[in-house]
């Protein structure tokens, strides 16, 4: 699984990228989760097949669920998810009170 923003470009590293539970034939299957490298890819392979929604968090992004997505026991799937920025980076607003005009003759 791969992370992207809106024009592209690859979010990473530390996003946690989380398989949620499953419950199947009355019983439930822990999530499992994995964290991206410097590429924005976490690999994810021991988990208990079935209907599964992720969910992607970290620092500088919006928590986002994706899916459901059916997963099958020996089948590979790649996703790439599309991501926005938390903005909690950005500086304060703090507008300036407009200085006194002094006229002078």
């Amino acid at each position: 699984m791969q992370l992207q923003n809106e024009i592209g470009e690859t979010y990473g590293p530390q996003i946690t990228i989380t398989v949620n539970e499953l419950i199947k034939n009355g019983r439930t299957y822990k999530a499992v989760s994995a964290v991206t490298g410097n590429t924005g890819a976490a690999d994810i392979s021991a988990f208990e097949p079935g209907s599964r929604t992720i969910t992607v968090s970290g620092n500088g992004i919006q928590s986002a669920t994706f899916g459901p997505y059916i997963f099958q026991k020996g089948r590979i799937l790649d996703f790439d998810f599309t991501i926005q920025p938390d903005f909690t980076n950005m500086p304060a607003h703090n507008p300036q009170p407009e200085a006194e005009k002094v006229i002078v003759r």
